[in-house]
């Protein structure tokens, strides 16, 4: 029994901490998140917006950035306490899963956020101008699934090395 309470909070810690970190890097790109590493100006040159356009892309990006920080930019860092209250000498799982709750809750309300910021950009977009994007979406996962094969392929490379040490 007093294994489990150790393996819980270190697998609920590597959860948090590996979804957390990906889900913040993806909130903190350029364009909000929605246009991956393309910068505002890249997008509006690829998707050939208008003078018009890009002004209701920046006005909306601009709303959902301040929204985002007057939602969740005050109050701590809630997967920062969550760790320390899992790594605790005496861990308290009812406020483990206070936390983990908060969170959830938190990243609910960040993707329903961003969901809405993101509708109303399409909205803003012509057929085509969707229909580039969406190529360039495919063109960034192609991109992240090959800089993904190079990771595993550099890594198998140097497990041996680090065996025979």
């Amino acid at each position: 029994m007093s294994k489990k309470w150790f393996v819980i909070p270190a697998v609920v810690a590597i959860i948090v901490l590996v979804v957390g970190s990906a889900f913040a890097k993806r909130g903190h790109r350029h364009g909000g998140g929605f246009f991956g590493d393309l910068s505002i100006a890249q997008m509006e040159a690829r998707l050939k917006l208008t003078p018009e356009q890009s002004q209701q892309v920046r006005d909306i990006i601009s709303s959902q950035r301040s929204q985002m920080k007057e939602r969740f930019g005050s109050g701590g860092n809630p997967r920062q306490e969550l760790v320390k209250e899992i790594f605790r000498d005496n861990p308290n799982q009812a406020e483990i899963q206070k936390r983990v709750g908060a969170l959830q809750q938190q990243h609910e309300q960040m993707l329903n956020q961003l969901v809405a910021s993101g509708l109303e950009l399409n909205k803003v977009f012509t057929p085509e101008q969707r229909a580039e994007l969406q190529k360039a979406i495919e063109e960034k996962a192609q991109v992240r699934g090959q800089m993904r094969e190079r990771m595993r392929q550099h890594r198998s490379e140097r497990q041996p090395e680090t065996q025979n040490k």
